[in-house]
């Protein structure tokens, strides 16, 4: 037997569908949430990833503000050779 969804499938027969066509169509749904599962999983990984680099961005940039490092040392930045 496949996993259901056994609301799903309840509401269906509920509503009016047929006990086949409630059981199939609960089937379909829970295997469309076990196929994308491993997608939020990534998901929550790559979150995590902007926000580490996020934070590593904010700590660098103070400390090369905290050392007067603006970017503007031996660059004359209105000629582009």
């Amino acid at each position: 037997m496949a996993l259901q969804l056994g609301a799903l499938r309840d509401a269906l027969e509920a509503a009016g569908a047929d006990k086949e066509a409630a059981r199939k169509a609960s089937e379909e749904v829970a295997a469309y949430q076990r196929d994308t599962r491993p997608l939020c999983s990534d998901l929550l990984l790559l979150k995590w990833l902007v926000g580490v680099t996020l934070a590593l961005q904010l700590r660098l940039s103070s400390i090369s503000e905290s050392m007067g490092d603006h970017g503007s040392g031996d660059v004359d930045e209105g000629r582009f050779d």
